[in-house]
């Protein structure tokens, strides 16, 4: 009788410790994913200046492509036009220097 009481302890014990870990277990799991969980999304923080400028240059890109394609004899006058412009503006502003 003594011994079968023994045995009921034992696994009583082995029972309380295997539901002790596997408590401690899901916890640990738990508090891994929510780290990866905050990393994500601090790294999705982190690249949104960069899908910004990323969107952009491809937006140049596609206006390039655009210019380098078109078949219209006065683009060429258009950019050149552009082009003295921009110097002019620069010029410009470092003559008020």
């Amino acid at each position: 009788m003594d011994m079968v009481v023994g045995v009921i302890a034992a696994i009583a014990i082995i029972g309380i410790v295997m539901g002790t870990i596997s408590g401690i277990a899901k916890r640990a799991f738990r508090l891994r994913e929510r780290r990866l969980e905050l990393e994500a999304g601090k790294t999705a923080q982190d690249n949104a200046p960069l899908l910004e400028k990323i969107s952009l240059m491809e937006d140049r890109i596609r206006n390039l492509e655009r210019i380098a394609t078109d078949d219209r004899p006065g683009l060429a006058a258009q950019i050149e036009a552009l082009r003295l412009e921009s110097d002019e503006l620069a010029l410009g502003t470092e003559a008020k220097r």
